[in-house]
């Protein structure tokens, strides 16, 4: 594999854990899409992971009722390890 290759498989998805850490340890579990649409940067990529996230919270506010803010917190923990994973992971498959 590329040296390139390889920082940007690990840039990607080191910005990706460190995104769904932060979502999942936030204060406001309720408002994690609107902290993304309220973002600064207009690039698009923010706004997918919002719509993404308000997605998830309304199939678990429909899905579980009284408990949809701590799955949606463990998901994104779960995607934000794995994420993690891979970034450190591709150093290994060279």
């Amino acid at each position: 594999m590329d040296i390139m290759t390889l920082l940007g498989v690990t840039v990607i998805t080191g910005v990706l854990s460190i995104m769904a850490f932060y979502f999942s340890f936030s204060k406001k579990a309720e408002g994690f899409y609107e902290e993304t649409n309220e973002s600064p940067d207009a690039t698009g990529f923010f706004l997918i992971v919002g719509w993404i996230l308000m997605g998830l919270h309304k199939l678990y506010k429909i899905t579980f009722r009284t408990h949809h803010t701590i799955a949606l917190r463990i998901t994104l923990f779960i995607f934000g390890t794995i994420f993690l994973v891979v970034g450190v992971g591709i150093w290994f498959l060279i």
